[in-house]
C-alpha cells in the first residue's frame, strides 16, 4: 500500500470512528440529562441553582440537564449528516466537501433528481448495494411530512433558533420558538437515536457490500486480495 493508500485508510477509519464517537456521546448525554438514575443529578441541580432563570410563568424547564438533552438531540441529528459525508468520502465521489447533508445526499445536484455517478453505480447490478439503498430510502423521509422530517425541523430550532422544553402543555410555537413538552422531547430524542443507529448499521452494510464487490472484481496473481491490520483503540498492538 502506497502513501496515498495509507492516508485513505487513515481517513476512512477516523471518519467512521468520528461517527460512532458522536453517536455514543449523544446517547450518553441524553441518558445523563433525562434518566432518573443519572449519576449527575445532584451536581447538575447545584450548578443550575447558580444561574438566574427568570420565570415567564409558562412552565418552561431551565436547567443544565434540560440543556444537555437539547444539545444531544441536535448532535444526534448531526450524526446523519456525517453519515452522508462519509458515504461520499468512501465512494470517492466528486461532490464538494462543503454542502453535503443527509437530505438528498444521493443527488449530484440537490436541485435536480440526478444521482451522483458513483452512487448510481453502487446501486446498479452487479453490486446492488442494499446498505446504500437503505440510506437513500431513509433520506427520502426528509422530502415529505414524516416524523424524521419533523425532528430535523426541531433540530434546526435547537441549533439556529430557540427550542424550549415545558413541564406541562407548551404554549403555541412561533417562527422563532419551537415549544415542546418535556415528555415529547425525551421521546423524540430516543426516536432520533434509533434512526441514527440504523443509519450507522446501514453504512456498515454499505461498506461491507462494496468491499465484497471490489474483492470479486480484482483478480491478483496470488488469487487473494490484500488487507491491512487495524487494531482497535485501546487494544494491544500485535508483536
Amino acid at each position: 500500500v502506497d502513501e496515498p493508500g495509507r492516508n485513505r485508510v487513515r481517513d476512512l477509519v477516523d471518519g467512521f470512528d468520528t461517527i460512532k464517537q458522536e453517536y455514543v456521546a449523544a446517547r450518553y448525554l441524553t441518558w445523563l440529562g433525562q434518566s432518573m438514575s443519572s449519576p449527575i443529578r445532584d451536581q447538575a441541580t447545584a450548578i443550575s441553582k447558580r444561574v438566574s432563570f427568570p420565570d415567564s410563568n409558562d412552565g418552561a424547564r431551565w436547567s443544565v440537564r434540560t440543556g444537555m438533552v437539547i444539545q444531544a438531540y441536535a448532535a444526534t441529528s448531526n450524526v446523519l449528516d456525517k453519515v452522508a459525508s462519509f458515504t461520499h468520502l468512501y465512494l470517492d465521489t466528486a461532490r464538494r466537501v462543503r454542502g453535503v447533508y443527509f437530505s438528498k445526499f444521493w443527488c449530484e445536484d440537490p436541485s435536480h433528481p440526478k444521482m451522483d455517478p458513483e452512487i448510481a453505480a453502487a446501486l446498479s447490478a452487479p453490486e446492488q448495494n442494499l446498505g446504500l439503498l437503505a440510506l437513500c430510502d431513509l433520506s427520502r423521509d426528509l422530502e415529505s411530512e414524516t416524523p424524521l422530517n419533523q425532528r430535523f425541523d426541531q433540530r434546526h430550532a435547537a441549533t439556529h433558533r430557540f427550542l424550549v422544553a415545558h413541564g406541562g402543555a407548551p404554549p403555541p410555537s412561533s417562527d422563532w420558538f419551537n415549544r415542546v413538552s418535556w415528555s415529547d422531547l425525551v421521546r423524540e430524542s430516543v426516536a432520533q437515536l434509533q434512526v441514527a443507529r440504523s443509519a450507522i448499521v446501514y453504512l456498515a452494510r454499505l461498506i461491507d457490500r462494496h468491499e465484497q464487490n471490489m474483492d470479486a472484481a480484482e483478480t491478483p496473481s496470488s488469487g487473494r486480495s490484500g488487507s491491512i491490520s487495524i487494531p482497535l483503540s485501546g487494544s494491544p498492538s500485535p508483536e
